[in-house]
Parts: structure tokens; C-alpha cells; sequence
């Protein structure tokens, strides 16, 4: 390799981090600006919801459903039996299935607060991708053997986050445009290291997998 490629090279790295980076501090500064206090916060983009957290405390002991879990700011630690997944803003966490878990902010404090998006599968509209995108059901059977997952967040599913948080900001585009970029976050993760765990999940729900039979069956006709 030249030294004018090797040079081209690291600065698009340099680029690429630079923009994750300020990509990061745009979805940080927009969960502090639509959750202003400590807890939970149901936005209006359906089954989308703000977490912020002042303090590192003791374990919380909950039954976790199937969900993207992606911090902006701090981290957190999740156990499932014996294993622990430690999740940051590199880092971002799937849970596949209902799973009794216990979840630990690790990395928080009043003046840089944990601060993190929670989006909630819909197994329905995971049934209607997985088949989409030709997922083999008996490949992902074979494959799918873990409820949680962790994964660097790639430049694409974080610039598709904050294009969804910031229609907070614009409520009348939240009907039209929401779907569409949870649409777009779906199929990001379903082609990263978590997909099959999804693709499995779609199809051991009973109402999904309906749907993505129905989809499949045949038409009079044809």
C-alpha cells in the first residue's frame, strides 16, 4: 500500500470516529432534553422509551421482554444466571426473549448521568422482515441458542437511532416517519452479530409466526 493510501485510509477512520462520536453526543443531548429528570420516560413513538439514571445504585431484579437497549451516556451491567453483558455508548445490547434478569448502572453521576434508549421488539414486524429477507426458519433453529446479545453499534443503526429520536422534536412527523426508521433499525440488527437471536424470537411467538405463515401461503391461483 502507498503512503497516499495509507494516508486516505486513516483519515477516513479519523472521519468516521469523529462522526460517531458527534453522533453520540447529538443522542445524548436529546434524551437529556426530553427526559430532564431521573427515570423512565414513554416517549409518543410507540413502544420507544428514555432512561436516565443520576447514580450508580444496587441491582434491580426485573423480568426483562424482548428489546434494543442502547446507552447514549454511562454504562450498565445486565446478569443472566452467571453471565455478565456490560453495555456503553460503543456497545449496544439485544434481549431476544423474556428473560429474568438483573440489570446494574455501573458509570453515572448528577453531572454525567447514564443516560440510554430502550425500543421494544415487535415480533410481528420481525416475522415480516425475517421472511423478507429469505432467513432460512430451520437455519436460525439451528443457530439461535442465546436470549442476550451484545454488539458494536455500527455508523448505520446509530445514524438511524438518532433519526428517530429527533422526531421528539418534530411530533407531526412521528405518525408518518417512526415506523419507517424503527423499520430501518429492525433490519439493522437482524444483519448484525443479534440477528438470528430476533429471527429466532419472531418465530417462536405464536401471533408472529401466524403472520409469517400467512404471508408464505400460497394464493388461490397460483
Amino acid at each position: 500500500m502507498s503512503s497516499n493510501n495509507a494516508t486516505s485510509l486513516l483519515q477516513e477512520r479519523e472521519d468516521s470516529a469523529l462522526q460517531m462520536m458527534l453522533r453520540r453526543a447529538e443522542l445524548a443531548a436529546c434524551i437529556e432534553r426530553h427526559a430532564p429528570f431521573e427515570g423512565v420516560y414513554v416517549t409518543d413513538i410507540p413502544r420507544l422509551a428514555l432512561i436516565r439514571v443520576h447514580r450508580v445504585d444496587h441491582s434491580i431484579y426485573a423480568v426483562c421482554e424482548p428489546a434494543l437497549f442502547m446507552p447514549a451516556q454511562g454504562s450498565k451491567r445486565l446478569l443472566l444466571g452467571h453471565d455478565a453483558y456490560v453495555y456503553d455508548p460503543s456497545t449496544y445490547l439485544v434481549v431476544s426473549q423474556q428473560l429474568p434478569v438483573s440489570g446494574q448502572v455501573i458509570d453515572a453521576t448528577s453531572e454525567l448521568p447514564y443516560l440510554a434508549i430502550r425500543l421494544e421488539c415487535d415480533t410481528k414486524e420481525l416475522a415480516l422482515l425475517t421472511l423478507g429477507m429469505g432467513m432460512k426458519s430451520q437455519t436460525i433453529k439451528q443457530s439461535a441458542s442465546r436470549g442476550i446479545v451484545t454488539a458494536e453499534v455500527t455508523p448505520t443503526l446509530l445514524d438511524a437511532m438518532v433519526r428517530l429520536i429527533r422526531l421528539l422534536d418534530t411530533p407531526d412527523d412521528i405518525e408518518p416517519l417512526a415506523p419507517l426508521t424503527i423499520r430501518e433499525i429492525l433490519y439493522r440488527l437482524l444483519t448484525g452479530p443479534c440477528g438470528r437471536q430476533l429471527a429466532q424470537l419472531s418465530l417462536s411467538d405464536s401471533s408472529a409466526a401466524s403472520t409469517l405463515a400467512c404471508s408464505v401461503r400460497p394464493q388461490p391461483g397460483t
